[in-house]
């Protein structure tokens, strides 16, 4: 353990020393945050909406509200198979705006720190790799970020379904929903793997979706790297802190609903609807403000991992400060990876 985090301080010092230079992408970042909370709140608001017209279109929705009082109903939206069409829907709308700005972010600070690798007397390198992010790649950014959010959506559909069956004691049902559930979670996990490396190639290279992707994992198996950037630890650390933040502002959703009057919350339903409600929305918010940051440094993080397994001679050149420690670094723990890779000419 000790070893691994060496190794990923020696990283974690390149990223930075990138990062510092052009720190103008964390002004980006906060607006991205911003423009993440707006989106949270239209979403909420169309949410909310959607679901008083689902109410309100079902004479039967009143009856089971109040069976829902008594404890002998789940309430919630209640005319079928429309309206659990319409929450996927939501469902994708908002996986999907976050994945796009998070991988614009990505994306972004790809093309900065390769500049700073390339380049670094050039001026404007953040503007310049926004544009490019916005514009070139855009469509590249919203391909993988919808494979993802479809793939998120379906896992929740199935975690409500499988809550829903074991709170009804529907074992078959429950069963099915779980094992769907478990699919869904591995491919959602090996798509946001690959999505998190192939989106550091479009913003370095400004390559396809599907061409970086292949190109970025052809490059770690010919480098013999493909175990060395799985034994990284900064990217759980700082998502494990995410998920952290998301806890806590999951608990100023619920506190907000304690405290505020039944009045606000008369379109959720039932009691317990409105604060599981409420959490969700705390819980996404608060994880996806703090995935926006956390994901500036681990997007710097793993363009050093592509741009030394890509030119290391180049950094060498440009930084060679850093380039000793970063070598170093390589040398005291993963020694047998980085000699496999370059011989004896790093």
């Amino acid at each position: 353990m000790l070893n691994r985090i060496g190794f990923a301080s020696a990283n974690l010092q390149a990223a930075c020393a990138g990062l510092k230079q052009y720190s103008a992408i964390f002004a980006l970042a906060f607006v991205l945050i911003v423009l993440q909370l707006a989106w949270m709140l239209l979403w909420g608001v169309a949410s909310l909406g959607m679901h008083r017209v689902f109410v309100e279109s079902d004479p039967d929705c009143e009856r089971e509200l109040h069976l829902a009082a008594r404890g002998r109903s789940h309430g919630g939206l209640c005319v079928g198979l429309p309206a659990y069409a319409a929450v996927f829907y939501m469902l994708i709308s908002v996986y999907w705006g976050q994945q796009v700005l998070q991988n614009i972010l990505t994306c972004t600070t790809a093309g900065v720190i390769a500049t700073w690798w390339y380049q670094p007397n050039a001026q404007k390198a953040t503007i310049g790799a926004l544009y490019r992010s916005v514009t070139t790649s855009f469509g590249s950014i919203c391909f993988g970020s919808l494979i993802v959010a479809v793939l998120q959506a379906l896992r929740t559909m199935a975690d409500t379904a499988r809550r829903r069956a074991s709170e009804e004691n529907n074992s078959g049902l429950a069963c099915l929903a779980c094992m769907a559930e478990c699919i869904l979670s591995c491919l959602t996990n090996i798509m946001e793997y690959v999505n998190q490396w192939a989106y550091v190639y479009v913003g370095v290279y400004g390559y396809s979706f599907r061409t970086s992707g292949k190109a970025v994992m052809d490059l770690f198996k010919n480098r013999g790297w493909t175990a060395v950037i799985n034994d990284d630890l900064t990217s759980s650390a700082l998502s494990f802190g995410a998920m952290g933040v998301g806890v806590v502002t999951c608990c100023v959703g619920l506190l907000m609903v304690r405290f505020s009057p039944v009045e606000w919350f008369t379109a959720l339903g039932f009691r317990t609807n409105v604060y599981a409600t409420m959490g969700f929305i705390g819980f996404m918010v608060g994880i996806s403000m703090a995935l926006i940051l956390a994901h500036v440094i681990i997007a710097a993080l793993h363009t050093i991992f592509v741009c030394f397994a890509e030119d290391p001679v180049a950094f060498n050149r440009n930084h060679p400060k850093e380039y000793d420690d970063l070598v170093d670094g390589w040398r005291q723990f993963h020694g047998d990876a980085l000699l496999f890779a370059y011989g004896g000419s790093v």
